[in-house]
């Protein structure tokens, strides 16, 4: 395709891409006989993942260094992971001017496939499938299992017995976020503190393991 053609399909104009290129998030392409650029499909599904990143909250510096790394062959889950953990460190130690800006970075698809992508990348040795809610904030589950290979399944409408883990999990967490909690309010910190607590919580239908123990056990098997 056409310089036009890609920019029209991207939602960006000629001289975003044109500057893209300049500064190498985008590799130079072809040019045809008659001297006009063309683009091969892969040049629209960069500049998707350049704006998506640019939503949650990285620079195009750092988008570089993310494309640096997919270029040699090599995932950038880790390093993806470190950047938006320091964008999100940087928005809580901010002024309240920047809570939108927090907000925008968890909920929006973007922010939550990001934030999915952080816990990957440290899990992805075991996981291979997860099981989404049907809010808007999954829209980008199919790009997100393209990063990944970790497969998003849904739920029938109004089927919340196909996820009772779930479900029994949201009860759980009920005990330490009421329904009128407002979760823009609770740093990373006291989150991880409220996971660490559920995840060492013997269960029954675990034999009494705890949920880490359990998952250690599972690790240990794929090995």
């Amino acid at each position: 395709m056409r310089i036009g053609e890609l920019a029209e399909a991207a939602g960006l104009g000629t001289k975003a891409i044109r500057y893209y290129e300049r500064i190498g998030l985008l590799p130079a392409t072809r040019r045809e006989p008659n001297g006009y650029r063309s683009y091969e499909a892969e040049a629209l599904q960069r500049l998707a993942f350049i704006r998506r990143a640019q939503a949650a909250g990285l620079t195009l510096r750092e988008i570089g260094q993310v494309l640096a790394i997919r270029d040699e062959g090599r995932a950038p889950c880790v390093h993806v992971r470190q950047l938006l953990d320091k964008h999100m460190a940087d928005i809580e130690a901010g002024s309240p001017s920047s809570k939108p800006r927090r907000e925008n970075l968890s909920r929006s698809p973007s922010g939550a496939r990001a934030s999915l992508l952080k816990r990957v990348a440290t899990t992805s040795c075991a996981q291979s499938s997860s099981l989404a809610d049907e809010g808007k904030e999954m829209a980008e589950h199919v790009q997100f299992t393209v990063d990944t290979g970790v497969q998003i399944y849904f739920c029938d409408p109004k089927s919340p017995w196909q996820r009772g883990s779930n479900e029994n999990t949201n009860g759980l967490l009920r005990q330490y976020l009421p329904k009128t909690s407002d979760l823009s309010q609770c740093s990373q910190r006291e989150l991880d503190a409220i996971a660490r607590s559920l995840n060492t919580r013997p269960r029954q239908t675990l034999g009494w393991m705890t949920s880490s123990q359990a998952f250690a056990v599972a690790v240990a098997m794929t090995g």
